[in-house]
């Protein structure tokens, strides 16, 4: 089947188009759902409720419903509907399931769309208002609701993504491929890192170093600093790579794993580019993260006094893993504490000895000042330390003359925030929601590594045995600042949601290293040790300046079918240094550099049935050169060869064309999209030419604009549940396929994922006392080579696999549930490409370097969790 895929697509996008122009035709399911207006009284009632059950970051969320709005479904006619759940600015509230889901979805998301689940007098996509509050509303024609688009889940919860526009929709009606997920989904699959959280998500991955630990996310293609990692709004420290990816002590791999899955409330991912909301760095996609928030925890509890205790264990590298939470309120002021701390050790097939631990912290702390407005204080504390110690067996991995190795890197990032938030939909002023957020982040590594090797005097021709003690840092401190406001108005028969803001931040980026190298024969001491001149900085001292500015409007017409969603950003990107001698002994000379960008999006969403949708967009992204980038400078005058810092470069772009197409019904969903990406001036670092020293010629090598590429593909998915409501059996399949051309050497783009299917059969028992699911992972084979091959040199390519996995869930009480994951069910042997691209199939120790790449055999995961 996997040899043929561009057969297999075609097959399913004319499914699909022609699936849909059938519905288009058919009635509406909606219109089997009975309306009746609501009194005065039944509105007064819905008006009781605690403010709590409405609150939610970033959203149009409000306490109680207007005095103006005139007409809402009757309770009885969709008490049937499940309850709602969503997800807005990391946010996820469970709503009582007496309350009417058209009341609860009106007061978290305020589009045309859906609020005319409430206000079904409203036919232009405004809101209607009654001059006369005694004056009975007019019964609704079915007609009148067929703009009601809703996407759930395999929960039956809605599904609301705020990234995608910066204001919440729900995914149906989103004008992107955003992928949304919450605590369910990490509880239910027992997923325990961010590889874990894509692991049944096709076209998006991430990948894994043996000394560093896990890089970064991959999507579509495009992975490292091209894609945006922020939480809660702030952006994670960016990688630093340079030399070998899979040999341990011959590179560094300084990847992005910053944050804890444990203290996720929702995670949401848009595929492709999204420099039009978040700036640089969004040149592929974007990941946010959102943080447990104080009010959604205890409204879910149904209490003002709620906690969580967890604990899961992995068969695979024997970890385990211990979650607390705790949260409280007391009248205005809401608290939320959640402490983890994580203990594993080495997988099975890496021959190494390995114990990481790792320690987490959240606190925030939440204060109402009105109905409307909030203060929101959050400290965060990201504790990470793997110490390695490389057995005697593997020493020859690193290096023929290593007699010996152990290291310890420290990860930490610690960041605190304050956000002010005004949000009233009835506001009278021009003014309906405004958010400022002031924030500090210190991110920082520390590899401790102690090496004993024989080292050799080029001046005498004579070995020793040496021990090298090495320090190396990096740092990345962040002060900034963001503001989002919205404006909501009609203009004629438009109704208009004008987003706008800016976002302020100085980032200090430093990399000191140092190295001390023992005789151990006559104890001598020295840091010249070949090829580096210690103490040294791989870039100088560095602080990068970013301001950007946008604005978004989402227009609303034709009955509040039709969607238009044009937007705009401007960044400017300044690069400042501090060199001094520790940079400039290696012979390099530092410069400045300084950007600006205009990136522009449109998207079109049109709602052509309350169950299809339909939209398609453009979007420019681009990506500036970073310090490390602009400013690597280094000389090797043993070997010959020296790098040179390159002002002269100019901005990653890209142009990105995407069209899909979502089905959402009763027992059946679906999506399809296909898009195109063009990138320009990809910067990569090359051999530019040779250069004379002391009457020799020196290879130069420089960071430079060199790359042209397109990735294009389609992704798929699709559930069938076999009876209506979330209990039952249901069968499911997400799909993606990517193709990347590297079209200044035509070649295949190294990137690039192969193509992946998932396939998996669901069952949910009544009341959700008992769930299970059976997932097939199928992938494909690569088409591209990891590295450019030189003499003698074969780029390994891993075969396809496939992999079968069992994870379910009890309800042991009302307060604990019990999680348990059988993983690689049949024991297969295989690697991941994106691990292992960079091996080489004709180096004598390639079959011990794949070996220890190998994904775990058949293991377990378990886990309780135990509701305070």
């Amino acid at each position: 089947m996997l040899n043929n895929n561009r057969l297999v697509i075609v097959s399913l996008m004319a499914i699909a188009t022609s699936f849909t122009s059938l519905l288009s035709a058919s009635p509406s399911l909606a219109n089997d759902i009975p309306t009746v207006a609501a009194s005065d009284t039944e509105v007064a009632g819905a008006n009781d409720l605690p403010s709590g059950e409405a609150s939610c970051d970033r959203t149009e969320a409000v306490s109680s419903l207007p005095s103006d709005e005139t007409a809402i479904a009757s309770r009885e006619a969709i008490s049937d509907l499940p309850s709602s759940q969503v997800a807005c600015d990391g946010e996820e509230t469970t709503s009582d399931s007496q309350r009417p889901v058209a009341l609860q979805i009106a007061q978290f998301v305020d589009t045309p769309q859906i609020a005319q689940f409430v206000d079904l007098g409203a036919t232009d996509g405004s809101k209607q208002t009654t001059s006369d509050p005694d004056e009975e509303p007019e019964a609704v024609e079915p007609e009148a609701v067929e703009s009601d688009v809703l996407t759930t889940d395999e929960f039956g919860n809605i599904r609301i993504t705020v990234t995608g526009t910066r204001t919440p929709r729900t995914i149906q009606l989103s004008p992107a491929t955003i992928t949304v997920f919450d605590a369910d989904d990490i509880d239910r699959r027992l997923l325990r890192d961010i590889r874990d959280l894509v692991q049944y998500e096709p076209g998006v991955s991430v990948r894994n170093n043996l000394q560093y630990g896990l890089q970064g996310f991959n999507i579509r293609g495009i992975e490292g600093n091209r894609v945006l990692i922020q939480v809660d709004g702030i952006r994670l420290p960016s990688a630093l790579q340079s030399g070998n990816e899979v040999v341990v002590g011959q590179g560094f791999n300084l990847g992005r794993d910053f944050f804890d899955t444990e203290i996720l409330q929702t995670a949401e991912i848009i595929r492709g580019p999204a420099s039009a909301l978040y700036g640089s760095d969004a040149l592929g996609g974007a990941v946010s993260f959102f943080t447990l928030d104080p009010g959604t925890f205890l409204d879910a509890a149904g209490r003002d006094i709620a906690g969580v205790i967890s604990t899961n264990f992995d068969s695979q590298n024997e970890a385990f893993t211990h979650t607390v939470i705790q949260a409280s309120r007391f009248d205005d002021f809401e608290y939320l504490l959640a402490f983890t701390r994580r203990d594993s050790s080495e997988n099975e097939n890496l021959g190494d000895s390995q114990d990481n631990d790792r320690n987490n912290f959240l606190g925030r702390f939440v204060y109402n000042l009105t109905d409307t407005q909030s203060l929101d204080f959050t400290a965060e504390v990201f504790d990470n330390n793997s110490d390695l110690t490389v057995s005697d067996d593997n020493l020859e991995l690193i290096t023929g003359t290593t007699t010996g190795y152990n290291e310890d890197i420290k990860t930490n990032r610690t960041r605190f925030s304050l956000a002010y938030e005004y949000d009233d939909d009835d506001s009278l002023s021009f003014l309906n929601y405004a958010r400022a957020q002031f924030y500090f982040q210190d991110s920082r590594i520390r590899e401790v590594s102690e090496r004993e090797l024989i080292s050799f005097n080029f001046q005498t021709q004579t070995s020793f045995p040496a021990v090298r003690d090495s320090e190396n840092r990096f740092t990345d401190r962040v002060f900034g600042g963001s503001t989002q406001f919205r404006s909501d108005f009609d203009v004629g028969p438009t109704a208009h949601r004008l987003t706008y803001g800016f976002d302020i931040s100085n980032t200090f980026n430093a990399r000191p290293r140092d190295r001390v190298q023992t005789n151990l024969i006559t104890g001598e001491t020295t840091r010249d040790t070949i090829p580096d001149n210690f103490p040294l900085k791989d870039f100088p001292d560095s602080d990068t300046f970013r301001v950007g500015v946008y604005v978004q409007d989402e227009i609303e017409f034709g009955n509040g079918r039709w969607s238009l969603i044009p937007g705009v950003r401007f960044d400017y990107y300044d690069l400042n240094i501090d060199s001094d001698e520790d940079f400039e002994r290696n012979g390099a000379t530092a410069a400045e550099f300084n950007d600006d960008a205009l990136s522009p999006n449109v998207a079109l969403v049109f709602a052509a049935t309350p169950e299809i949708s339909i939209y398609g967009r453009y979007s420019r992204g681009f990506r500036a050169p970073l310090y490390d980038e602009v400013n690597s400078g280094f000389t090797n005058f043993l070997f010959g060869y020296r790098t040179l810092p390159n002002p002269n470069l100019d901005a990653e772009t890209s142009d990105s064309f995407e069209l899909g197409v979502r089905g959402d019904f009763e027992q059946f969903d679906f999506g399809v999209v296909g898009f195109y990406n063009n990138y320009d001036d990809f910067i990569e670092f090359q051999q530019v030419g040779t250069e004379p020293i002391e009457g020799r010629d020196f290879l130069v090598f420089q960071n430079v604009n060199v790359d042209s590429a397109e990735i294009y593909g389609v992704e798929a998915s699709a559930e069938y549940r076999f009876s209506p409501g979330t209990e039952g059996f249901s069968v499911f399949g997400n799909l993606a396929w990517t193709i990347g051309n590297n079209l200044t050497d035509d070649e295949p783009l190294a990137t690039v994922d192969p193509i992946e299917g998932i396939v998996g059969l669901r069952y949910r028992a009544p009341a959700d006392q008992w769930g299970v699911e059976l997932l097939t992972t199928l992938v494909g084979t690569a088409r591209g080579e990891g590295f450019d091959p030189g003499p003698e040199q074969d780029p390994f390519v891993p075969n396809g696999f496939t992999v079968v996995d069992l994870i379910g869930y009890v309800q042991v009480n009302p307060d604990l549930v019990f999680n348990l994951g059988l993983y690689n069910l049949f024991d297969n042997d295989y690697v991941r490409y994106a691990d292992v691209r960079a091996l080489n199939r004709n180096e004598e120790l390639f079959d011990r370097r794949r070996d220890r790449f190998r994904q775990p055999g058949f293991n377990i995961r378990a886990g309780l969790t135990w509701d305070l």
